[in-house]
């Protein structure tokens, strides 16, 4: 879970500047993973592709929210509504849930960080954020994580499951950085419309069960 990754963090480095494919379907900027219709499923949103032929790549900061259809975009709002309108703190999450959905914000990056800075205010996770296009980093993958953690002063690395299929773990050792491998498995929780415990869902599945107070005490 993202958010347990944040909490042990004094610093959390956003990547602006690398690219990644929207035209991907297993893009993590485009899909959440929730419980619809009683099973766990995924929703995706549209993103805008590249308008030049032969490009694939495009920086995560200048990757956009395909509002060229605002219905088919706010579609997914009723969606999230009616599968989890009886959940015990729908009432409190909704309008979180809402102010993403609806807002006017094209960049797929913008819109993603100001939902996740208004769930951090509200379970209460304090975290020094930097963004990575004011470092002046440049390279790829290992050698790029390398040179923001030199950066940003950090003696120890945080990573997750998804970091096995690309890190170079000697790089780290040659530069002082201690890595710390980060995996979270949440006590089960009750789940709406669920007869077993599912893992690996957006944190909107546990706010709407569990509230804010309670996504904090998890965390």
């Amino acid at each position: 879970m993202l958010f347990k990754k944040i909490s042990n963090s004094d610093k959390w480095v956003i990547l602006k500047q690398t690219e990644n494919n929207p035209r991907n379907a297993v893009f993590w900027g485009r899909r959440v993973r929730m419980i619809l219709n009683a099973q766990p499923q995924w929703l995706f949103l549209p993103l805008q592709k590249p308008e030049q032929p032969g490009v694939i790549g495009v920086p995560i900061n200048e990757i956009t929210n395909d509002l060229s259809d605002p219905i088919l975009f706010r579609k997914a709002l009723p969606i999230v509504e009616s599968n989890y309108k009886k959940a015990p703190y729908s009432n409190d999450v909704f309008p979180v849930a809402s102010s993403f959905f609806n807002s006017d914000e094209v960049l797929m990056e913008k819109r993603n960080m100001s939902f996740m800075k208004i769930i951090l205010e509200k379970v209460e996770i304090k975290i020094a954020l930097i963004y990575s296009d004011i470092l002046g980093c440049s390279n790829t993958s290992t050698n790029l994580s390398v040179k923001i953690l030199k950066k940003v002063g950090a003696t120890v690395y945080l990573f997750g499951n998804g970091a096995s299929g690309y890190q170079k773990d000697e790089l780290f050792a040659q530069n002082g950085i201690t890595l710390e491998h980060s995996s979270f498995t949440p006590t089960a929780y009750f789940q709406l419309t669920r007869d077993s415990f599912v893992l690996g869902l957006s944190v909107v599945d546990g706010l709407m069960n569990l509230g804010f107070d309670g996504v904090r005490k998890l965390i």
